[in-house]
């Protein structure tokens, strides 16, 4: 007979989300969630698994991380939410582009929620 599932048990589990192939088949990234019990929701970090060597590894600390797409071979561009300074309810979306090589996101283009671009 099955033990019944208890929360520690839950919070163990790691799910995967959003799987992108980059250009050259060598990377695949993938957003990865995990319960976090302290914030009532879930981490939910960008990771990439290299087909040459076989390993994975997470790209980014920030969370959450929502959705992504690859630039180049190399350069992920990902979403991410922050507020704004001085204002508690606004919140932005801010781009970063990270190399999977290596290195710091560095943010492109932040925007405010809920605006599709000039005039919106």
């Amino acid at each position: 007979m099955m033990e019944p599932m208890i929360c520690e048990t839950f919070l163990q589990f790691r799910y995967l989300s959003d799987l992108g192939l980059s250009p050259d088949g060598r990377y695949t990234a993938y957003i990865r969630q995990q319960a976090n019990l302290a914030s009532n929701g879930y981490d939910a970090r960008l990771w990439v698994y290299d087909h040459s060597t076989g390993a994975d590894r997470p790209l980014s600390s920030l969370s959450p991380v929502r959705a992504f797409s690859w630039m180049d071979n190399r350069t992920i561009l990902f979403s991410g939410m922050r507020g704004t300074a001085g204002s508690a309810s606004q919140d932005t979306t801010t781009y970063y582009a990270l190399p999977v090589d290596g290195g710091e996101a560095q943010p492109c283009s932040p925007s405010p929620c809920g605006r599709a671009g000039p005039g919106a």
